[in-house]
């Protein structure tokens, strides 16, 4: 079984008809959001689970790996930075600065956040995803689908609670280790820049120091819209190898 989860998660706070989760008022810790996606697993009667987490998706496959590691099959990060690893710090204090970061503390003013941009959902998404898009530039009829679930009610708060969430998942992270995780496959994928693979030195940092590094090429962030191919390549040999592991 192959969870996947992207830059945009919802609690799932039950099981409905509709196959649409609930937008709580909380819960949106990625400690919490980790805790979700077990009970989902135990209501389906999954035991184990290969999962992948894109930006804030990331952060709660991270969060899901260190609290229930015997659940997991093989773990894959892309594009984040998790908060509660090494850097935190230092990258705390130049996000304000950081074009790619500084809508952290600005999003994470929930309820001034949802005022300004309630009504503007596909603005607020496109010039989003543009700013962080090497290889194409997104139009509305890409979007419609992220678009169409911003306006539900409750969900733009939601996709901010995320934000307002991080200083609680960094302090939670603080306090967990690896120790479970040692003999579990992991890849960490960033987009090519100066700087490397940051996400695989956070891992490393953790004591998982066999982590697999993948830069991809032709994208800034978004791997699977702006790089389809080349990312489900190196995501199906990766899981193909990692199924193979004792």
């Amino acid at each position: 079984m192959i969870v996947m989860m992207w830059s945009i998660t919802v609690r799932t706070a039950g099981i409905r008809p509709t196959s649409r989760s609930e937008r709580t008022r909380s819960g949106y810790d990625k400690k919490t959001l980790a805790s979700d996606v077990k009970a989902l697993m135990d209501h389906l009667k999954i035991d184990r689970v290969h999962i992948i987490g894109h930006d804030i998706g990331a952060r709660i496959a991270y969060a899901f790996a260190v609290q229930y590691p015997e659940r997991l099959l093989s773990l894959t990060v892309a594009e984040a930075f998790i908060e509660g690893l090494a850097g935190t710090a230092a990258f705390k204090l130049a996000a304000p600065a950081n074009p790619r970061t500084r809508h952290f503390a600005l999003f994470a003013k929930v309820d001034a956040s949802v005022s300004e941009y309630r009504g503007k959902e596909e603005e607020l998404i496109l010039s989003f995803m543009n700013s962080r898009a090497r290889s194409r530039k997104f139009l509305g009829t890409d979007v419609t689908r992220y678009t169409e679930s911003l306006k539900r009610d409750g969900e733009l708060r939601a996709a901010f609670m995320n934000y307002e969430a991080f200083d609680r998942d960094a302090a939670f992270l603080a306090t967990t280790d690896t120790y479970g995780l040692s003999k579990t496959p992991m890849l960490a994928i960033v987009c090519q820049n100066p700087f490397g693979n940051n996400l695989q030195r956070q891992l490393a940092a953790a004591g998982l120091k066999e982590t697999k590094a993948v830069s991809l090429e032709d994208c800034a962030h978004w791997i699977y819209e702006e790089n389809p191919n080349e990312t489900l390549a190196v995501i199906t040999e990766f899981l193909g190898a990692a199924k193979e592991s004792p």
